[in-house]
């Protein structure tokens, strides 16, 4: 009998310390959301602060100049060769902000959606209320062999005397507040609009059209994207 009465006193004891477990459990959850929620919170001011206080905008990017010395396309052989000189301008209209491009910063030509040239700017520091010119030769250094997909669309991108084209940048960028930095972000900039002539003989032919860009900041809270 006295192992039978130890045996229910030690299940009773543990069957009322699971309520116990569970209601701790529960109180940790409660506190871990509270503070995730005040943390959120605080971040949100922080940053609303700083909007405030920075008055932040994009940098604005704009083509100066693009001309063509080659743009051949082969249909027999599914391959296409460019060279192309590119001059973009970079704005910082910011009284109190600057910008860090990390190094480099790829850019590339897009003709009928196809890419047909590369080529890359130095990254550097936008200081404040300043203008930046970056310059650049961009091209295919052989014939990039492409589909007969690729090879239609760059064709009907270029029509008798001229080639819809796009400038592409990507790379990476930091928004420097003061002696803060902020995490790394992804840069996208794509300049539509233009038209370059097609070279004949040799003569280089230069753009024309608007040469404004729009300009992406991607970033990540966490693992929000942003």
């Amino acid at each position: 009998m006295p192992m039978k009465s130890h045996t229910f006193l030690t299940a009773a004891k543990e069957s009322d310390d699971e309520p116990t477990k569970r209601g701790l459990l529960f109180t940790l959850l409660l506190w871990s959301s509270l503070a995730l929620v005040v943390f959120l919170l605080l971040a949100a001011l922080f940053l609303a602060f700083l909007f405030l206080i920075y008055r932040p905008r994009l940098p604005a990017f704009y083509v100066s100049s693009l001309s063509a010395s080659s743009l051949d396309i082969s249909a027999a052989s599914a391959s296409v060769s460019s060279s192309f000189y590119l001059t973009v301008t970079a704005r910082n209209s910011n009284s109190k902000l600057r910008f860090e491009y990390g190094d480099p910063m790829s850019v590339s030509v897009v003709v009928g959606g196809v890419d047909v040239a590369d080529g890359e700017f130095q990254g550097f520091v936008h200081r404040k209320k300043t203008t930046v010119v970056l310059r650049a030769s961009v091209g295919s250094r052989r014939q990039r062999q492409v589909t007969g997909d690729e090879v239609m669309a760059v064709e009907a991108g270029v029509r008798s005397t001229a080639a819809t084209t796009e400038v592409r940048i990507h790379g990476t960028v930091r928004a420097l507040f003061g002696k803060l930095r902020s995490p790394a972000m992804v840069l996208r900039v794509t300049c539509k609009g233009l038209e370059v002539g097609v070279p004949v003989n040799g003569q280089s032919a230069a753009a024309t059209g608007s040469g404004k860009c729009e300009v992406k900041f991607k970033g990540k809270v966490g693992k929000l994207t942003v």
